[in-house]
């Protein structure tokens, strides 16, 4: 449930960092994203040792994700320049939080 939480509220501090000219509304969106960021970080190895069936499974969870950070940045430097360069920055974060809309449906009918 905490994982579902904090992925839901990520998304939310993304979408509102777009919607917003205001700078302190602006900071603290990002502010928020990051301590949101902190609970997935550390609640997803605790949530793949606790309801892995066995060492494989928690060892593909973890792998998987330990993989997200590297590959994450490397995408996301490759379509968020995409996406600055022909719609805008903002799209980049509009595409960031719309990927969220899966893994929190993911992580809603895992058991």
């Amino acid at each position: 449930m905490i994982l579902l939480i904090t992925l839901v509220c990520t998304a939310a501090c993304l979408m509102s960092f777009i919607m917003t000219t205001n700078f302190y509304l602006l900071l603290s969106s990002r502010f928020l994203t990051g301590v949101f960021q902190v609970f997935v970080t550390i609640y997803f190895p605790v949530w793949s040792d606790h309801y892995g069936k066995d060492e494989k499974q928690k060892t593909i969870f973890l792998t998987c994700y330990f993989l997200t950070a590297p590959l994450g940045v490397l995408f996301g430097y490759i379509i968020g320049a995409w996406l600055i360069s022909t719609l805008g920055w903002q799209y980049a974060f509009v595409l960031q939080s719309v990927c969220f809309v899966p893994l929190i449906f993911a992580v809603l009918i895992t058991p």
